[in-house]
């Protein structure tokens, strides 16, 4: 009798086990590559809910674009890839890989300098990843070439350029209500390296004597005006 309570009872554990790996197989997938090596990823479930909250392209100069993305992170978030697509080519590639900020449930803002060259138009999006190798994809963003730079340009520029110690901003005529300016140097991946607040004048030069620290690159100069508007200029450090 208990013979046969037991063999039962591993008939009922053998079904059970057979449900799961059933239902267990729906979700690996075995992918083969050229090579003939295989890879597998687990596909079941909702492992990456991250979809950006916005993400935005534009132009602020002759050699630069800026891209800008805000999400809510996800703790299953690796990282982001920008990839971008010349009209005249037809194909998207990565152009950068930006790794997700730890604050799991917090909106996060991230931004980035794209050395864009091309006089006509380009498309940029976002590839959102998780660990587990799931993929999101943003709307896509357009940007002309030089025709859609920023006017406010034209009110302030930067010498020397390249510069080694002091880099110098010539405010040409501001709007009347402008008085102060928020300056910012950042690096092309859009870490904010020094920042400080000023007020400022119509044709008043500003000195910015942090930029002597800087290790030689290329970096971003962003100036807030206190009416809303941004200047972006790019300088190289030597």
């Amino acid at each position: 009798m208990k013979a046969k309570f037991f063999i039962f009872l591993f008939f009922l554990l053998s079904i059970s086990v057979r449900a799961q790996l059933a239902n267990n197989s729906q979700n690996l997938l075995i992918h083969y590559s050229e090579e003939g090596t295989s890879e597998f990823k687990y596909s079941g479930g909702s492992i990456l809910n991250e979809v950006p909250l916005s993400f935005n392209s534009e132009r602020i100069d002759n050699d630069y674009v800026i891209l800008k993305w805000s999400v809510s992170t996800s703790a299953n978030t690796e990282g982001y890839y920008i990839e971008r697509m010349i009209d005249v080519e037809g194909v998207y590639e990565v152009i950068a890989y930006v790794k997700a900020k730890k604050t799991e449930g917090r909106k996060n803002d991230y931004q980035l300098f794209d050395e864009n060259t091309y006089s006509g138009k380009s498309f940029y999006r976002l590839r959102t990843v998780s660990f587990m190798a799931e993929e999101n994809y943003s709307e896509i963003n357009s940007v002309c070439g030089n025709a859609a730079i920023n006017k406010s340009l034209k009110m302030a520029e930067i010498y020397p350029n390249p510069v080694y110690n002091e880099l110098k901003i010539s405010f040409e005529e501001l709007p009347e209500a402008v008085s102060e300016a928020d300056i910012q140097v950042l690096s092309l991946d859009g870490r904010l390296i020094y920042r400080y607040n000023t007020p400022v004048l119509s044709y008043q030069i500003q000195m910015v004597e942090s930029v002597k620290q800087l290790v030689p690159a290329v970096y971003m100069l962003k100036v807030e005006l206190n009416n809303g508007t941004e200047l972006m200029k790019q300088f190289v450090k030597r």
